[in-house]
């Protein structure tokens, strides 16, 4: 086909790749085998399955020169998104009457460990607890969880 004088641009024609239907493991695709992604050093099996309304430990490695420590963030889980190796979660905690969030992502090798306190779970009725961010005061306050069978003490 002869280029048109008018529009001289014409595409250049891509040949697709020819299918032999017999592939060798070093040549699949990378999307092709699941087993790649299933290797035990592409996700920590020591962390918890975080929810909205948690109280959790977060133990954060911290650098300073050539030293390495664990600082613990110690707060409310206000929002999880994301699935697999993307999942990441937010932690908000209340610093001298100042909130402070911080989000990592569930899987960050910066993360010594995440310890959820289990009697200081809250009840909620939301995934994603933004609202707390506008108040102040015992209007920011959630009730805890009681468990079935069990009374509340005041």
């Amino acid at each position: 086909m002869a280029p048109d004088p008018a529009f001289p641009y014409t595409a250049p024609r891509f040949s697709r790749p020819v299918c032999t239907g017999i592939q060798t493991p070093e040549r699949s695709p990378p999307w092709a085998s699941s087993k790649r992604w299933r290797t035990p050093r592409s996700r920590p099996t020591d962390r918890p399955d975080l929810r909205s309304g948690f109280t959790v430990e977060v133990s954060v490695r911290v650098i300073e020169g050539d030293k390495e420590r664990l600082q613990k963030f110690r707060g409310l889980v206000t929002n999880v998104r994301g699935s697999g190796m993307r999942k990441t979660f937010t932690v908000r905690k209340m610093s001298e009457g100042i909130g402070v969030e911080r989000t990592w992502p569930l899987n960050s090798p910066s993360i010594g460990a995440i310890n959820v306190i289990a009697n200081e779970q809250k009840k909620v009725r939301r995934a994603k607890l933004f609202y707390l961010r506008d108040k102040t005061g015992k209007s920011a306050r959630l009730k805890d969880v009681v468990a079935p069978g069990t009374t509340k003490k005041k």
